[in-house]
């Protein structure tokens, strides 16, 4: 077949081996639509055993003759025969003046296990080689490419090169690291949660995220799970697809302790990891996550334990139930950020006295008396056990947080400010008005609302209230200063009540917003009482005032 003028013999000088360039060569791609469609092809073969061929790269080759494959291969299992030498003897006598487009640099070393690839190019007489990537391999390293330009075939290299490093990445990690390509596979929940603590939930995922993950056992050498993961959750590690169940990887278990774990290997540090056979690891995450969530394992807890739901659901707000004694927890262990459910990330915060909150209401308390004394002492009625709150502690009243500063039997008594009474609904802090009350967050504790720091950013009015089958449908108007954050489905606080925002609409009057109240938030929260005209604390979602100060400097610098 005719050889494109574009094609040339001239190797282009190679890049250097940092910035993940890795087996790329200079210039840009400047391969036909053609070229990239078979190279695709070439690369959906290599595909087809990543995960067995270490030492030997997994690479796909396809031979094309006056636009018809006439031959195709991928690397055998175990790195032999080639690619290159599989798609020619498919090809036979029909390799002679064809492209042979193959995904990595066709090597050009001996080997007891077969001849060199670029050898056996020559020999079948093929016109044209295109390559994706050089091989970083130092017996090939552009030698492969050199002995197909000097018998007189066109070469290039670079078409889609990209997704070329991406099929071979473990050959490239071990080539230029000296390990393994390591891929995280974590399922969790929003609120960064994997398993109930009771070890009572199963899957977290669907049917084909779990069919997505045992693909990827099948596309890896080895599989790596923690200690406690092994003894807790006793997992077969296998593959169980159809067609795949003689692909399961080796298992491994990170342990300096550890000495008996039959069918697995155990390596005591991190960096024994590099030792593992193979070029590509899987790392499956385990029950770490929710022994971090309350000091203890899965494995301590009974099948059925009666705090391990201290809320109950109704509908889009949960009601926190009345808490029995904590049981004592095992210290926790220090964890990076990026370690931690989200819950945890709160932490820091109360460690330092910052106080939290999740906008769950626990109790309703009624203002039993207010009397100025410079600040205004207001004293509250509570069904709280206050024996068990102490003075200095925080809590929540309709969305502001508040210390307590004195209690007795079935009250307790907060000082507000001049400040905060300014800043929050009017007629809030009167006598015979009912508060919606939440104590501050503990560490450990579960976060079932979204995170509230009791620092009221606006009051809103309430516009309409319209029943919506047993619920109601609230619509609330905010001032022009909240009004840009807040969002469809997101997150607000009315009165300290943590709720879902269902639409947000920019009106001639003003923004309105418009929640949801089903008849148990009704009855739990004061919310239920909620009129026409009436003023609401409004707390935005913490995350929209980071956005904002970051917004504030990017308009600054802009």
């Amino acid at each position: 077949m005719a050889v494109p003028a574009r094609s040339s013999t001239r190797l282009p000088t190679k890049v250097s081996l940092m910035g993940g360039q890795v087996g790329e060569r200079a210039g840009a791609d400047q391969s036909t639509p053609a070229d990239q469609r078979w190279m695709a092809a070439a690369l959906a073969l290599a595909a087809r055993t990543r995960g067995r061929t270490a030492p030997n790269p997994n690479v796909g080759c396809v031979i094309v003759s006056d636009g018809r494959v006439v031959g195709r291969g991928w690397t055998q299992p175990g790195g032999r025969p080639h690619a290159e030498a599989m798609a020619l003897a498919e090809a036979g006598a029909a390799a002679r003046g064809a492209t042979a487009y193959v995904t990595l640099e066709p090597c050009a070393h001996r080997s007891p296990r077969g001849p060199a690839c670029a050898d056996l190019l020559v020999a079948a007489g093929v016109a044209r080689v295109v390559a994706a990537l050089t091989d970083p391999d130092p017996r090939t390293d552009g030698a492969g490419l050199a002995r197909l330009a000097a018998a007189g075939i066109a070469v290039s290299t670079g078409t889609l090169a990209p997704a070329a490093r991406e099929s071979i990445a473990g050959f490239l990690t071990r080539r230029t690291l000296g390990r393994p390509q390591v891929t995280l596979k974590l399922a969790t929940s929003l609120d960064g949660c994997i398993a109930l603590i009771d070890g009572e939930s199963r899957w977290i995922t669907g049917p084909e995220a779990r069919a997505h993950a045992h693909l990827e056992r099948a596309r890896h050498e080895a599989i790596l799970v923690g200690r406690g993961t092994r003894e807790i959750d006793r997992p077969r590690l296998d593959v169980r697809l159809p067609g795949l169940e003689n692909r399961a990887p080796a298992r491994v278990i990170p342990s300096s302790r550890l000495v008996d774990a039959p069918g697995c290997t155990v390596i005591a540090s991190p960096a024994d990891i590099a030792t593992l056979p193979g070029d590509h690891l899987l790392g499956e995450g385990g029950a770490g996550v929710p022994r971090r969530r309350s000091g203890r394992s899965p494995a301590d807890l009974p099948r059925t334990d009666p705090d391990r739901r201290r809320t109950r659901r109704i509908g889009r707000h949960r009601a926190r139930q009345p808490r029995r004694r904590a049981r004592p927890l095992a210290p926790r262990r220090r964890t990076r950020a990026w370690q931690r459910p989200a819950r945890d990330l709160c932490a820091p915060a109360i460690e330092q006295g910052r106080d939290m909150f999740t906008g769950i209401v626990s109790d309703i308390g009624t203002i039993k008396a207010a009397e100025a004394r410079g600040d205004l002492r207001v004293v509250v009625d509570t069904a709280y056990d206050t024996a068990g709150i102490d003075l200095g502690a925080s809590i929540s009243c309709s969305g502001v947080c508040l210390t307590v500063v004195d209690k007795g039997p079935g009250w307790f008594a907060v000082d507000v400010s001049g400040e905060t009474t300014s800043r929050t609904a009017q007629g809030q802090w009167s006598a015979g008005r009912r508060l919606n009350l939440e104590r501050a967050m503990k560490l450990g504790e579960e976060l079932g609302g979204h995170i509230v720091t009791g620092h009221v950013d606006g009051v809103a009015e309430v516009v309409e209230i319209a029943p919506d089958g047993d619920s109601r449908r609230i619509a609330i108007r905010v001032p022009g200063d909240l009004a840009p954050f807040l969002a469809a489905k997101g997150s607000v606080a009315v009165d300290g009540v943590s709720l879902t925002v269902n639409t947000v609409e920019d009106r001639a009057d003003g923004t309105r917003f418009t929640i949801n109240l089903i008849p148990h938030t009704q009855k739990v929260t004061t919310l239920g009482g909620l009129a026409p005209g009436q003023p609401v604390n409004i707390e935005i979602d913490v995350l929209a005032r980071y956005l904002q100060r970051m917004e504030h400097y990017r308009a600054k610098a802009g």
